[in-house]
């Protein structure tokens, strides 16, 4: 099962520098919304991960995307929200605005 994981994850990684290593254009790969969206920061760029508690797969990338938020740049915000597709998914949610609350 590890040699699978290690397998996958070299995979995933491959793929992954590939991608941010090409250069995005304008119109090509991306179009510049005409109104923007309304972040959090309004002068930073807001990155955010939607994932659910119960979920193995966000539970497995976790290590590797909490790397990964240690390296974003200054200008860039990074936020954690609880996906809520259904019912059976609003424990989490709940949980995750719970601690927030509490610290």
């Amino acid at each position: 099962m590890q040699q699978i994981r290690l397998f996958l994850s070299i995979i995933l990684l491959s793929f992954s520098s590939a991608i941010f290593a090409e250069t995005f254009t304008e119109g090509k790969h991306y179009i510049a919304l005409d109104k923007p969206v309304k972040t959090t920061v309004a002068d930073k760029v807001e990155v955010r991960e939607l994932f659910w508690y119960y979920c193995p797969h966000c539970f497995n990338v976790e290590p590797v995307l909490s790397n990964w938020v240690k390296k974003l740049p200054n200008n860039t915000t990074f936020i954690r929200q609880p996906a809520v597709f259904s019912d059976r998914w609003i424990n989490g949610a709940i949980f995750l605005l719970c601690t927030r609350a509490v610290r």
